[in-house]
């Protein structure tokens, strides 16, 4: 299913954009860190404006399982809203442990709190090139299984 509808979205839209949620509220504009939904509603602004550019959207686990039960709600909350405005776009939902450092330093913070785990990163994480930083980020649609 997943595959089907991303290859109908690629194929109407004549895009393979996939825009990222990978919500940060220390980031958001200074007018909605204070809302009670600030996450909710900045994903929701960026998805209106959006929907019809992308073939897909994916909200990244790590930025809203570091804020507990406030980021899975609006974490939720992203996907309804997704489900019941885009249907006909799909969600891939990025929850690997091994990643980039933005995304390593959140899981930290939702797992770890202040320590550190032994490894935070799997993979590539800089080139060994002073002063650049390279992260690679790749989707994979694989068929589905009968």
């Amino acid at each position: 299913m997943l595959r089907k509808k991303l290859v109908e979205q690629i194929q109407q839209k004549r895009s393979y954009l996939c825009v990222g949620l990978d919500t940060d509220i220390a980031k958001l504009p200074k007018h909605l860190q204070q809302h009670p939904d600030a996450i909710f509603e900045f994903n929701k602004a960026i998805i209106d404006a959006t929907h019809d550019l992308v073939s897909s959207y994916k909200p990244n686990a790590a930025f809203y399982e570091a804020r507990g039960a406030e980021g899975v709600l609006a974490l939720k909350q992203t996907c309804d809203y997704l489900r019941a405005n885009y249907p006909e776009i799909p969600i891939i939902f990025d929850a690997k442990r091994g990643d980039i450092g933005s995304t390593a330093a959140h899981y930290r913070q939702a797992f770890f709190g202040d320590a550190r785990p032994a490894s935070t990163l799997v993979g590539v994480k800089e080139l060994p090139v002073p002063g650049m930083k390279v992260e690679i980020e790749a989707v994979a649609v694989l068929p589905e299984r009968p």
